[in-house]
């Protein structure tokens, strides 16, 4: 997404892959206890997560999980 921030077009389709994706994990939130993605800290208030609206964000290195 960062290589594409000047290219309006193209950063939309690739934001409306990532919300796709996002949507498929939310569907199957029942079975789901921990997902862990990396490189989205910088896209968590860009929109794109909206699907999946319930991140808990462990990136400040949380001790639980480091």
């Amino acid at each position: 997404m960062l290589n594409t921030i000047n290219n309006k077009e193209m950063a939309e389709k690739y934001r409306n892959v990532l919300r796709n994706f996002y949507v498929a994990i939310k569907s199957k939130d029942e079975y789901i206890k921990f997902v862990f993605i990396t490189g989205i800290t910088k896209f968590i208030k860009t929109g794109v997560f909206s699907a999946l609206n319930n991140l808990n964000d462990i990136s400040p290195l949380d001790t639980d999980y480091s």
